[in-house]
Parts: C-alpha cells; structure tokens; sequence
C-alpha cells in the first residue's frame, strides 16, 4: 500500500493499494503476517500536527491494522534511499 494513487507510480505494482494510513487503519488486511511500515512525515520543519498525523497516528494505525503480525518499523525510505525496489519473498 501507500499514499500515492497506482497511476502516479513510475512502474505498476501488483496488488497495489493506495491508502492514507494517517486517516485510519487498512481495512481488509485480514491474513496479513507481517508488515513493514516505512513510511513517514519527514520535513525540515512545519506545523506539529502533520509530524503527529503522518508519523504517531499512522504507525498505530499500521499496528491496528493486522494485529499480531510480525511489525518492522524502518521509518521512510527518504533516510536511506531515493528509490523504491520491490522485493519479493
């Protein structure tokens, strides 16, 4: 998932759902095992709420959203890489 719609991806991902996970948590994410939450609000500064929203409010959202799963939190690739890979496992 994530926040983009599929038609502003550079290349189509399957399966790819657009969701803002700031407003709530992922609905239908029954049988999800694991899930790796890298994203977040980065900026050099700006109002407190956003940083709240798009970093406090979505992570426990991404909790909330497969209970039990496996959660790897890596924060957004903007701190370690400019470009997204898919990886399949």
């Amino acid at each position: 998932t994530g926040r983009r719609s599929a038609s502003a991806l550079a290349a189509p991902l399957p399966a790819y759902r657009a969701w803002d996970l700031a407003a709530a948590p992922l609905p239908d994410a029954d049988g999800v095992d694991a899930v790796v939450h890298c994203a977040a609000h980065v900026a050099d500064w700006g109002p407190e709420g956003d940083f709240l929203r798009g970093n406090v409010d979505a992570t426990r959202h991404a909790l909330a959203s497969a209970p039990g799963a496996r959660f790897v939190l890596v924060s957004t690739s903007s701190v370690y890489s400019d470009h997204v890979r898919t990886v399949r496992v």
